[in-house]
């Protein structure tokens, strides 16, 4: 075998082995196109804040993640976050986004036209994608999901949504007022 032959070979398997451990995949209409790849909805929602994905953004679950810190969305508008539209949804059955935070789980900051989509392909009526917040901390805030400062025009459908806080300012659903938080 030639040098370059093992050069590509080796190249292929890295490309493999990234691919098989990334569990979201993120396409936009504007800045980088995608598709992209992150092992936890965090680091895409991070990218996002950030301006790399900009317009109508799509995020594939496409491997249950485990979140290891909140995933916060800001508003478009809000540092270099720049969408039109956000569309969630898994690519298989079965898929969870978990964490056991004493904080959100995901939390919604001023972020609007956000939908989470349960449904595999966005399609049939099963829903497929379990969201799950296992914290029972008594920490205000920890949640599943957290609307903050306003989030509007969200949808989250077909989901098993899961939480176990006893926080009585928390809760799996969690609307909050509160002050655009321009760090995260």
């Amino acid at each position: 075998m030639t040098m370059r032959k093992i050069f590509s070979t080796l190249i292929l398997i890295v490309i493999g082995i990234y691919s098989a451990i990334a569990q979201i995949s993120v396409t936009a209409t504007v800045g980088t196109l995608g598709p992209s790849t992150y092992t936890t909805l965090k680091e895409a929602f991070d990218a996002v804040n950030l301006g790399a994905h900009q317009g109508l953004i799509t995020i594939q679950v496409t491997a249950s993640t485990s979140e290891a810190a909140s995933a916060v969305l800001n508003a478009s508008g809000n540092g270099l976050a720049s969408y039109t539209s956000i569309t969630i949804y898994p690519t298989s059955s079965g898929l969870s986004i978990s964490g056991n935070l004493a904080a959100p789980l995901i939390d919604f900051n001023s972020a609007d036209f956000v939908t989470i989509d349960g449904r595999v392909d966005q399609t049939g009526t099963m829903p497929d994608l379990t969201i799950m917040n296992t914290s029972t901390s008594n920490v205000a805030a920890t949640s599943t999901i957290r609307f903050i400062v306003d989030a509007c025009d969200n949808t989250i459908r077909y989901c098993n949504l899961k939480g176990a806080t006893t926080a009585t300012t928390g809760g799996i659903l969690y609307f909050a007022a509160g002050n655009l938080d321009q760090g995260s």
